[in-house]
């Protein structure tokens, strides 16, 4: 209902017809009868309530129209154990560095035979390769080296 007060006395009239809102959470704003959605701005755009958007100046948060306001999380990154961190371009979430060797970058914690050395083998440990002799275990007495081989 809509009331007004003219010359000292109160007079209202029918009820109002509220539109239609389509966002997910409307508001009531005090003193309004009808309920609308709240809107969002930022840079210049709108958004509705309930509507994702990504920041440019931090395009990992995850951001939402919440009552008017945008509201953002960080995203959640998976606890790394080695003390070489990188974030790559285009990405949110830290990575171990690998080791580059030979021109090629080797993941952390992989091993791998060294060029030129099939005898040598090479381990990728907080961004630094380690190589080192392949340990030969063998039970004969009386062993032969075969060449080419590493071990007899």
């Amino acid at each position: 209902m809509r009331c007004m007060c003219q010359d000292g006395s109160v007079t209202c009239s029918g009820i109002v017809a509220c539109p239609q809102v389509t966002c997910l959470n409307p508001v009531t704003t005090p003193g309004e009868c009808c309920p609308r959605c709240s809107v969002c701005v930022q840079h210049g755009q709108n958004y509705q309530e309930g509507q994702s958007l990504t920041l440019t100046e931090d395009p990992c948060l995850k951001c939402t129209c919440v009552g008017g306001e945008v509201k953002c999380v960080a995203p959640r990154c998976e606890k790394l154990s080695c003390r070489n961190q990188i974030t790559g371009s285009g990405s949110c979430c830290p990575r171990c560095r690998g080791c580059v060797y030979d021109g090629v970058e080797r993941q952390e914690g992989s091993t791998w035979l060294a060029s030129g050395s099939h005898c040598m083998s090479c381990l990728c440990m907080d961004g630094v390769t380690t190589c080192s002799e392949l340990q030969c275990v063998s039970t004969c007495l009386n062993q032969i080296s075969v060449p080419g081989e590493c071990c007899p």
